[in-house]
């Protein structure tokens, strides 16, 4: 699966999880940058793709097909991004499925749906 970050995170995100042998693209490497997020639905609509947003329109409006990791945390510092919300995303990939939404906090990753990660809480 496709896996994509949305325009909210890190840019060089994407570069390093290629590194570690994944598929993976920021919206800037799509053309994408600054554009509203229908653009970015309509632009994969027909691609079942890992989206990995801080944007909770996503989270409310998530296409048929597609898996997402909202990152619902407020105003991460840099290091954290680079360190600890880095690693539980990598986590939450390794355990997504095909229409699985999983929301990372400050504390880890609260489970939604089928297929999230292990040990995780369901929220009702």
């Amino acid at each position: 699966m496709k896996i994509l970050i949305d325009n909210n995170l890190p840019f060089w995100w994407a570069a390093k999880l290629r590194k570690d042998g994944l598929e993976a693209s920021h919206v800037i490497d799509c053309g994408l940058a600054d554009r509203p997020d229908d653009d970015v639905r309509q632009a994969f609509k027909s691609e079942p793709i890992l989206l990995i947003s801080r944007d909770s329109d996503f989270w409310n409006d998530c296409p048929a097909g597609w898996s997402l990791i909202w990152v619902c945390i407020h105003n991460p510092r840099l290091a954290d991004l680079q360190s600890r919300i880095y690693d539980t995303i990598r986590q939450a990939i390794r355990n997504a499925k095909p229409g699985v939404r999983c929301l990372v906090t400050d504390d880890g990753i609260i489970r939604f749906g089928e297929g999230a990660v292990s040990g995780a809480q369901d929220v009702p």
